[in-house]
C-alpha cells in the first residue's frame, strides 16, 4: 500500500511520509484493519493489507442498500480525533490516492467486460449507482468538516462523471481505451 501511495502521490510533488509513520496514520483512520507482515521487520515487503475484491458485479448494483449503509457506518463510526486528522489538507490528498484506487476498482467491477455486449438497461443501472453513490457519500459526510466534505465530493463527482461519460455509447469506447483518467483524478 505505501509504494502504492508514494508512485501515486510522489508524481505531485507532495511532501511524503515515511512508511512507518503512513503505517500509524493508516492504523489511527482504521484501527479494526488486519494487517499481516510479509518478511522480516524493516524488509522491503513489509505491512500488506488483505483486500477482497468480488468479480460478481452485478451483485453490487442489487445490494445497493448495503453498499449504502457500508458507506455510512464507515463514516458514521470513525472518532473525532480521526475526523479532524482526516480533514488536515495532507491528508486529504492522500486520501484522493486512496480514491483514486478505489473508483478505479469499482468501474473495474461494474464495467469490466465493457467493450462486450451489455444491455442498455445494466449501463443505465452503473449510471444510476455511480450517481446514488455520490449523493450516499454527500449524506455520509454531513456535518464533518467542510474541506473534507469538498475533496470528498468532488473525487465523487469525478467518479460519476466518467462513468456517465464511458457508459453513453461510441463516445465511451473512445473514453475507455484512453490514457487512464484517473491520473487526472489527483490534480482535482
Amino acid at each position: 500500500m505505501y509504494e502504492i501511495y508514494v508512485e501515486t502521490c510522489g508524481q505531485n510533488a507532495q511532501n511524503q511520509v515515511n512508511p512507518a509513520m503512513f503505517g500509524k496514520l493508516v492504523r489511527l483512520v482504521f484501527p479494526d484493519l488486519g494487517t499481516r507482515r510479509l518478511g522480516t521487520r524493516g524488509s522491503a515487503s513489509g505491512d500488506i493489507v488483505a483486500f477482497e475484491k468480488s468479480t460478481n458485479y452485478n451483485r453490487i448494483l442489487q445490494e445497493e442498500g448495503a453498499v449504502e449503509d457500508l458507506l455510512m457506518s464507515f463514516w458514521k463510526s470513525l472518532q473525532q480525533d480521526a475526523v479532524m486528522l482526516l480533514s488536515l489538507p495532507d491528508v486529504c490528498q492522500l486520501l484522493k490516492c486512496y480514491d483514486a484506487q478505489l473508483y478505479k476498482g469499482i468501474e473495474d467491477i461494474l464495467l469490466h467486460d465493457f467493450l462486450e455486449d451489455v444491455s442498455i438497461q445494466y449501463l443505465k443501472s452503473v449510471r444510476l449507482f455511480s450517481k446514488k453513490f455520490k449523493l450516499w457519500l454527500l449524506s455520509a459526510l454531513e456535518g464533518f468538516p467542510a474541506l473534507l466534505q469538498i475533496s470528498k465530493f468532488k473525487d465523487a463527482l469525478f467518479f460519476a462523471q466518467f462513468v456517465q461519460e464511458i457508459t453513453e455509447g461510441e463516445a465511451g469506447e473512445e473514453i475507455r481505451s484512453s490514457v487512464d483518467p484517473y491520473s487526472s483524478f489527483l490534480h482535482l
